[in-house]
């Protein structure tokens, strides 16, 4: 299919700010604008917002159930969170149900920076549906595990499903432009 770029700038500027944040609604809008999931094809929403929902269902495990409903048809979900006080639990919690990226922005002006990396990296996963299982050695155990909400574990043993692992470039080829950084799986 071809890009139809005058169509995508007509629905953008149809948009007007309100002075409310309904991430429910407009998290669900745009994971089923993809409809059925071409297998073929990389099926991915990047979700930028300061991820504080003040309209709609504003509750965060709502929201999470509803995006994780649709990601296990198919859809990726990688988000980026912006300002200095975005909600960083349900924006990295979104992007690891979603088999995607979490980045975080100071400054606005760096998202073009981490939509040409989407594109880049995450046109091929490296793998789908991982598990991860561990167990410790005699004499050791578990303390904590840093970088992911998606470990669980006793104190000998551990275990991870990761829906997918894709390539996550992290370098700064502009300065950064205000970037701060991100995570993924």
């Amino acid at each position: 299919d071809a890009l139809d770029r005058p169509k995508l700038h007509a629905v953008v500027d149809t948009l007007r700010p309100d002075g409310s944040t309904n991430i429910f609604d407009g998290l669900q809008a745009s994971l089923d604008m993809l409809g059925i999931p071409e297998t073929e094809k990389q099926n991915r929403v990047i979700f930028l917002s300061h991820g504080n929902a003040t309209a709609g269902d504003t509750s965060p495990a709502h929201i999470m159930q509803m995006a994780s409903d649709r990601v296990q048809r198919g859809i990726g979900l990688t988000t980026i969170g912006v300002g200095n006080d975005f909600d960083v639990n349900l924006m990295r919690g979104l992007a690891e149900q979603g088999a995607g990226n979490f980045y975080f922005l100071e400054d606005p002006s760096a998202a073009t920076e981490v939509f040409t990396e989407e594109i880049d990296t995450f046109m091929q996963p490296i793998a789908l549906d991982v598990r991860l299982e561990t167990v410790a050695g005699p004499g050791y155990h578990f303390d904590e595990v840093i970088g992911s909400r998606l470990w669980s574990a006793g104190s000998n043993r551990g275990a991870m499903q990761i829906p997918a692992v894709f390539v996550a470039s992290r370098t700064s080829q502009g300065g950064g432009q205000g970037r701060r950084g991100g995570g993924s799986m």
